[in-house]
């Protein structure tokens, strides 16, 4: 009788344990929202670049864990640079190499590294120009090869379009980009500006000191000093800008729908520089980890392809060129010569 007894509470033992372990895999893949499919639960926090604006709600939206916060790089970059701490904040989703600034400005602050160790590339977009037809016609004629660059642009800058055979009534040429003191692809947009000036990717600050890069970077950044970017071409027309730097994520989806698709044309300046995103996890946050699983698994890489970037093994967007391969590296210069153009701009507004 005692046998069976101790037998039958042995069998209870282990059907308590099975429950036990059943109900753990449940809470595993329930949570909050859809965010258990990334692993753990409880809120996380997310900074999001602007331009990245459509990616970060799309997250939130399909892991109501994820608290989104979107304000310029610039902004989130002047914050970090000297916080004690990582403000609430679990990850940066921006472009390299904008968090290697804000931990090189905090090592010159005497304060650690904010970042964990490198973080891998989730998206990439390359960097574009979008010029009105007719204007790209015109300035051929002074470009090497009558091909677009902005070493080209910033010769005839400021310039009277009637001087290099345009018409009068064009004006001034007037280049364009976001303000890179404060914007993710500004910043990249003018460090693509200097390497077509040099002719390579090996820049130091000490470079920018040449006269004849501060005439041409002074000629380029007094043109047209509001900043006038591809959205302003689509809704101002030429009046406002003739040739606008962004990303192919934002002018090819956006030229695309636009009324004015047949008048502009998208160029991909030689050799092909690029945007890439990263995610840049907060070193000791409590919801670094958590974070990463989702913005790096199928919820953020999803919302990421769908917002026209390029990632791998997720089909094309409208907007989105095929014909254009992406180099293996971004083509741009290193964290600190980008950071001193910032600077020069700045000082030359």
């Amino acid at each position: 009788m005692m046998g069976r007894r101790l037998g039958a509470l042995a069998v209870a033992v282990v059907m308590v344990a099975a429950a036990v372990v059943i109900r753990g895999r449940i809470d595993d893949h329930s949570g909050s929202g859809s965010g258990s499919s990334s692993g753990g639960s409880g809120p996380v926090t997310l900074v999001c670049a602007s331009e990245l604006a459509q990616a970060c709600k799309a997250i939130q939206t399909s892991d109501r864990d994820v608290h989104v916060t979107v304000e310029d790089a610039g902004v989130t970059a002047s914050r970090l640079e000297t916080a004690d701490a990582a403000t609430g904040t679990d990850g940066w989703l921006v472009e390299a190499p904008w968090p290697e600034i804000v931990d090189e400005a905090r090592a010159r602050n005497g304060l650690p590294d904010l970042f964990a160790a490198d973080s891998s590339v989730l998206a990439r977009s390359p960097l574009v120009m979008a010029m009105w037809n007719d204007r790209l016609a015109a300035i051929s004629g002074s470009c090497a090869d009558g091909a677009l660059t902005w070493k080209c642009v910033g010769d005839v800058a400021g310039k009277q379009w009637s001087t290099i055979g345009g018409q009068d009534s064009w004006g001034v040429v007037k280049p364009g980009f976001a303000d890179p003191v404060t914007d993710g692809i500004g910043a990249l947009v003018l460090a693509q500006a200097a390497v077509s000036f040099f002719g390579t990717t090996e820049l130091s600050a000490d470079q920018f000191n040449d006269d004849g890069f501060q005439r041409w970077f002074r000629q380029m950044a007094t043109a047209v000093p509001q900043h006038p970017t591809f959205l302003d071409m689509l809704t101002f027309g030429p009046s406002a800008v003739d040739v606008v730097g962004t990303t192919e994520a934002e002018a090819g989806p956006g030229l695309a729908t636009s009324r004015d698709k047949a008048n502009i044309t998208i160029t991909y300046p030689a050799p092909v520089a690029t945007a890439d995103v990263v995610l840049a996890q907060v070193a000791g946050a409590s919801g670094g980890e958590r974070l990463a699983r989702i913005v790096g698994g199928n919820t953020g890489l999803d919302a990421l392809a769908a917002a026209a970037w390029r990632v791998p093994n997720h089909p094309p967007v409208t907007g989105v060129s095929t014909d254009v391969v992406l180099p293996s590296a971004s083509g741009l210069p290193s964290p600190g010569a980008i950071d001193a153009l910032r600077q020069i701009w700045k000082d030359a507004q």
